[in-house]
């Protein structure tokens, strides 16, 4: 499965205070008191050198700009100390994360700004107050010019304070534009960038955030819940329905594609003039799983039980018939239903449609519940059996008494093949794991086809073994010559066998 990963190559600030970093911290703090040292020498060197060689006017110039630049360098030192102990320290800690950027920000240049209003009133002995009112009609002219920039940081610094979202968190904004859905990748001054499920960055002004309603899909946890909706047609039972929806459910499950926890539900939601509506509300991290991969995995499963189980979607009714209206959807109950359904399994495509609806109308369908077993390892058995609708598991067991999970079966898989045509005992057990639908063919319905046909003694095991070759250690093959030889060098003992188990040898 594919894993998103954050594009600046940051760590997600969620999960821990941040990291003492003492060599980053010394070294600014090195370079900070190497100014001010720097300063201060330039100070007092400039005193000494108006007093002996420069006129008062220009010595006193001089002196207060080397002054000046003590003051910013001692605001500089008083940052990076209030930085690394204050916010970093106290604060990071009080709070168990990272204190917001633009606050840390802020505070630096409200200290620039008051050692700027020093330099001003003590340096120079300049009114600040006049200084503050001259540079207040002008912030009034150029923040109505800007003001929708200003909107921007005022409403960044709200969103930093409040925390409605952080760093690394799922949102959906709902605007007028439509919803945009993304990963917080950064909040800054003016705007908010957002990861989409597409890999594109989408960058949000911070006004539009707090004037929209957005919703954080990572609080209370990670979990984020999608629904998905299908019609399916008035004649299918809605248990029926719910049985194979659940089915596919649990195989997404299975292979990744969505959370176990919070569990996928399948529900009536809605009833329409095409058919009844399902809803199925499943959840996916989307750190572990992109939101298109896991809908595109459950899509699968839900139409692949939905077309081995015969049930199709709903369309809209165009038709008009004259006569018995066609009964749409195929039961396997129904021979002629199952006689198709059989034909798809690679085990009777060598069939004729004679033959098929002959082993269908042998063959037997049985409903089982979840936690039935259908087959127990080491059991007698002359029979394979199809899933019809539903999810089997496949557990072999260890040394020690206890049962590993090898597999799951989903509808249109069959196992047991072996014990049918030779009689071996049950290589494994078959549980339910939900509500299933099997079909069971015995050794009796393949006697009558092999009495009849006995060209089919070498189809049924070419098939076999193809099978379980495939499964087993030639699937590792890279050429599909080598495949071929190793079937028709087994293809000649397993028919012997066969005709064994049917008494074929005095007829074939």
């Amino acid at each position: 499965m594919p894993v998103l990963h954050l594009p600046y190559g940051q760590d997600d600030p969620r999960k821990a205070v941040p990291q003492t970093m003492s060599n980053s911290f010394l070294k600014q703090l090195s370079i900070a008191l190497a100014i001010l040292a720097v300063s201060i020498v330039l100070w007092r060197g400039s005193e000494a050198l108006a007093a002996d060689y420069l006129a008062d006017e220009q010595g006193l110039l001089i002196g207060r700009l080397a002054l000046s630049l003590v003051w910013i360098a001692a605001a500089h030192l008083f940052n990076v100390l209030t930085v690394r102990l204050f916010w970093d320290g106290l604060v990071a800690k009080a709070l168990k994360r990272r204190p917001p950027r633009l606050v840390v920000q802020l505070t630096n240049l409200l200290v620039m700004l008051l050692a700027l209003s020093a330099i001003i009133g003590i340096v120079f002995k300049q009114s600040v107050t006049g200084l503050w009112a001259t540079s207040g009609a002008i912030g009034l002219i150029v923040g109505f010019a800007l003001r929708n920039l200003i909107l921007d940081m005022f409403s960044g610094l709200a969103i930093h304070l409040e925390q409605p979202f952080r760093v690394g968190d799922w949102i959906i904004c709902h605007t007028r534009m439509g919803k945009m859905a993304g990963r917080v990748e950064e909040t800054n001054w003016r705007t908010t960038r957002l990861w989409t499920a597409d890999a594109n960055i989408v960058v949000i002004p911070n006004s539009l955030l707090t004037s929209t309603v957005v919703t954080n899909c990572s609080l209370p946890d990670d979990a984020r819940e999608f629904e998905q909706t299908l019609v399916l047609d008035f004649r299918v039972p809605v248990e029926r329905a719910l049985r194979l929806l659940n089915a596919a459910m649990r195989q997404t499950v299975e292979e990744k594609g969505i959370l176990a926890t919070p569990p996928a539900k399948a529900r009536v939601s809605n009833t329409l003039p095409d058919g009844i509506e399902y809803m199925i509300s499943y959840y996916i991290n989307p750190e572990q799983v992109s939101i298109g991969k896991a809908r595109d995995l459950l899509l699968r499963n839900v139409l692949n039980h939905l077309s081995n189980a015969g049930v199709s979607m709903s369309n809209p009714r165009r038709d008009v018939f004259l006569a018995r209206m066609p009964w749409r959807q195929r039961d396997w109950r129904n021979d002629k239903d199952l006689g198709r359904q059989l034909a798809r399994l690679a085990m009777f495509q060598g069939l004729s449609d004679a033959e098929l609806g002959q082993l269908a109308s042998r063959a037997k369908v049985y409903p089982l519940h979840k936690g039935d077993t259908v087959v127990s390892q080491g059991d007698a058995g002359d029979s394979m059996f199809i899933i019809a609708e539903g999810l089997l598991t496949v557990s072999v067991r260890q040394p020690d008494g206890s049962e590993l999970t090898v597999a799951d079966l989903a509808p249109g898989q069959f196992f047991g093949e072996r014990s049918l045509l030779t009689g071996e005992p049950r290589s494994a057990t078959v549980t339910c794991a939900d509500d299933c639908t099997v079909v069971e063919v015995g050794k009796e319905a393949i006697a009558n086809l092999l009495q009849a046909n006995g060209a089919l003694v070498e189809v049924f095991s070419r098939a076999a073994l193809q099978r379980e070759l495939h499964n087993g250690a030639a699937a590792a093959l890279s050429e599909q010559r080598q495949l071929e030889a190793r079937i028709k060098a087994a293809t000649g003992p397993f028919m012997s066998r066969l005709k064994s188990f049917f008494g074929l040898h005095a007829q074939h």
